[in-house]
């Protein structure tokens, strides 16, 4: 991308691409962890809950990450935004692990939500260390 400057020479933006990517794992992560947890009905109120919050997280953390590729001047905030999502979704993982047990859920249960909140907070720090 490029940017037409006053002088009318143009200057390259640089993007912060490997938070971003970061970014997209995670909310994969967290959705297909939200859709794992769908299909554990012991637990029905809880595990629903919990999927809509996860699912809704996994969606932000989407949209905060494209939001910080496309706007590499407010880096700070969306990084920040970034590391706040990945906190809440290592929250859920915690507060579900103490109700269900994460190996009863299907599709890598046990790895997939702590991954998806790890994900999302080195997305969050390498948005921070993006150099512009």
């Amino acid at each position: 991308m490029t940017v037409q400057t006053e002088t009318g020479k143009q200057r390259r933006v640089v993007q912060p691409t490997s938070a971003f990517v970061l970014s997209l794992a995670s909310g994969i992560a967290m959705v297909s962890f939200s859709s794992g947890l769908a299909n554990y009905t012991q637990y029905y109120f809880i595990t629903n809950i919990m999927v809509q919050n996860s699912f809704i997280v996994g969606l932000l953390t989407v949209f905060v990450g494209a939001l910080l590729y496309q706007r590499p001047n407010e880096k700070t905030v969306w990084s920040l935004v970034m590391m706040t999502l990945a906190i809440d979704e290592l929250q859920l993982v915690i507060s579900i692990s103490s109700t269900i047990p994460l190996l009863q859920i299907p599709s890598l249960g046990l790895a997939l939500g702590p991954i998806a909140g790890i994900l999302a907070l080195l997305s969050g720090i390498g948005g921070l260390r993006f150099k512009l």
